[in-house]
């Protein structure tokens, strides 16, 4: 129930109850307020009342006056001691040094003599109280004092500064960020004029403590009401929506979900879907949250027509639509959303979700060769949110796709294309040779080599069976992630076993392919034992143990061992390598005396 429903409710309850039933409310409604707010609580109730008497009012305003009085004079108490900091007479001490072997982790020991620390936690409770008193001008005047100059640290000489967040960070002051974002943006909100308040509070979202407030929360805060509170929450949604960027994200959604429904939302999301793509994706999460699989089917289809096929967000719409339409029994209308999610999302794990879902994968196969020539191509993906993410592919990605839909020539020739055996971290050949092993090597059952290169290729994939069964009928059927969790190596086996069994690959193919893995490989041996590169020992000797199983599964006899004894005498004095080969199951053939 959002903030809007909730208000309307209440209204007519309270508007339906007498003053005795209202009273009985009220005593209920004293037992549950936490010590911490019963001071508030009453505050709330004098400020509703309006019925004291003269005298009694009077008392109110000079307390208020006072305190009024008393926060003046500690601000610029405070000023006073933040020029001091910034003039260097008031700093902190600190000793560095390295922890662990490498340097690479550097720790301080801070000295505080001067309570530098402790005026900067005064400063933030002074600005809570001027936000309860109501000095909501001198309570932005703090937050910017305090914000916007830094502490000098003296570190034996050299120096450097640290901001609140770091002081909190290395536990010099104690100050709840995410409460004092909630007060200083209230303080904003009450002091901005009806015009000004939107374009004033969006300014603090550049400030990262800012960037996940939530309205109900705000409404929590201070003593007084907020002021027209539902034309800003309008005018913020208004505001919002023009504008993209994971905070603003957030931001509106956040403010959705206490002033519109689902129809409210459907009605925005169609005028913003360019900009703000995702609330189509919260309007089917609460039709699928309703069991409204036919809402979801119609919703979810005109999203996937009106947002562009680039983002990313669009393959998740898709395959919440194709379980919808698996629910409603509509099998053709869930394989095209499949191919939806891999046309917006074209990983290795969309493209084996599609394949392996649908009775005549050869037509997605050709359609998806077709996607990836026109695809753009890239390592990184920067964009100012995560609804605008593009579908843009790394080099590794395009690699193992061409190799999944069978191109095994191009396959090949990347992986030969790497001249040196060592430096291959982040080219296709790791995962490459893996992956042809798998592919050569007979039968289901895998030995401890080609099992090493079954978890190596689930990594290089990003293979998650959570991801995989999204949007097919083992998810509706099953739906339990913990079970999916636990069996994911077991997935990815039965997933590639089944890929495999599509390809064609002719006994020639296969002894080329062989003998060309083997140099290969035999060249990455000699690189990282030679080099005594200890930390890759363990991924040569699996290397080398698969190699052994895929000719020993084409029925050459004993070829394991024999692989596994050439590099045990070609580095017998090479004991850490050895004991790898060992692990890959190196018999020990020596004759005892």
């Amino acid at each position: 129930m959002n903030l809007s429903e909730f208000q309307r409710k209440t209204e007519q309850m309270i508007v339906s109850m007498n003053e005795k039933e209202l009273m009985q409310f009220i005593y209920k409604l004293t037992r549950k307020v936490p010590e911490g707010k019963r001071e508030e609580f009453i505050t709330m109730l004098m400020q509703s009342g309006g019925s004291h008497s003269i005298e009694e009012q009077a008392k109110i305003m000079q307390r208020n006056k006072s305190e009024e009085q008393k926060i003046q004079e500690e601000f610029e108490q405070l000023k006073n001691n933040i020029g001091k900091i910034q003039e260097g007479e008031m700093y902190i001490h600190a000793y560095g040094y390295e922890q662990g072997y490498w340097g690479d982790n550097w720790k301080y020991e801070y000295e505080d003599p001067e309570g530098v620390g402790n005026i900067y936690e005064n400063g933030c409770r002074l600005l809570v109280r001027c936000v309860n008193t109501g000095l909501y001008a001198i309570a932005e005047e703090i937050f910017n004092l305090l914000w916007k100059n830094e502490v000098s640290v003296d570190d034996e000489g050299d120096g450097f500064t640290l901001s609140v967040e770091e002081m909190v960070s290395e536990k010099l002051i104690s100050v709840n960020l995410e409460n004092l974002a909630l007060y200083v943006w209230y303080a904003v909100y009450q002091a901005s004029s009806k015009e000004e308040r939107v374009k004033n509070l969006y300014a603090y979202l550049s400030v990262p403590i800012f960037k996940h407030i939530q309205l109900e929360k705000l409404m929590q805060i201070g003593n007084a009401e907020l002021t027209d509170f539902d034309d800003f929450l309008e005018e913020w949604i208004e505001f919002l929506s023009t504008k993209n960027g994971n905070t603003e994200e957030y931001m509106l959604k956040d403010a959705l979900s206490m002033h519109c429904n689902s129809e409210e939302i459907l009605k925005i999301a169609r005028r913003v879907s360019n900009i703000h793509p995702s609330l189509y994706l919260e309007v089917l999460k609460t039709a699928e949250k309703n069991h409204d699989y036919e809402r979801v089917c119609i919703i979810g289809t005109e999203a996937m027509e009106q947002i562009n096929k680039e983002y990313v967000i669009r393959s998740n719409i898709a395959l919440l639509v194709a379980e919808a339409a698996l629910r409603q029994g509509d099998e053709d209308k869930a394989k095209e959303c499949l191919w939806e999610a891999f046309v917006s999302d074209s990983t290795p794990v969309s493209f084996l979700r599609l394949i392996l879902n649908t009775s005549n994968p050869s037509v997605y196969i050709n359609r998806a060769s077709s996607v990836l020539h026109n695809i753009t191509k890239s390592h990184e993906n920067n964009c100012l949110s995560q609804e605008l993410k593009k579908n843009n592919i790394s080099d590794m990605d395009l690699s193992i796709l061409e190799f999944l839909l069978g191109d095994f020539e191009t396959s090949m020739n990347k992986c030969l294309n790497i001249k040196k055996s060592l430096g291959w971290s982040g080219s296709f050949v790791k995962c490459g040779i893996a992956l042809f092993l798998l592919l050569l090597v007979d039968g289901e059952g895998l030995g401890s080599g080609c099992r090493r290169m079954l978890l190596d290729a689930e990594i290089y994939m990003g293979f998650k069976a959570e991801e995989f069964y999204r949007g097919t009928r083992y998810w509706i059927e099953q739906g339990n992630i913990e079970t999916v969790k636990i069996k994911e190596q077991e997935v990815f086996r039965e997933c590639f076993l089944k890929w495999k069994s599509m390809q064609e690959v002719s006994d020639g193919k296969k002894e080329e392919y062989i003998d060309k893995l083997e140099k290969m490989i035999d060249g990455r041996v000699q690189a990282i034992v030679s080099g005594k590169y200890r930390n890759h020992y363990n991924s040569v000797a699996a290397l080398v143990a698969a190699l052994g199983e895929v000719k020993e599964s084409l029925g050459k006899v004993q070829s394991k061992q024999m692989i596994l004894q050439k590099y045990r005498e070609q580095f017998p004095r090479y004991s850490s390598f050895i004991g790898e080969l060992r692990t890959y199951g190196l018999m020990d053939v020596r004759r005892k005396r």
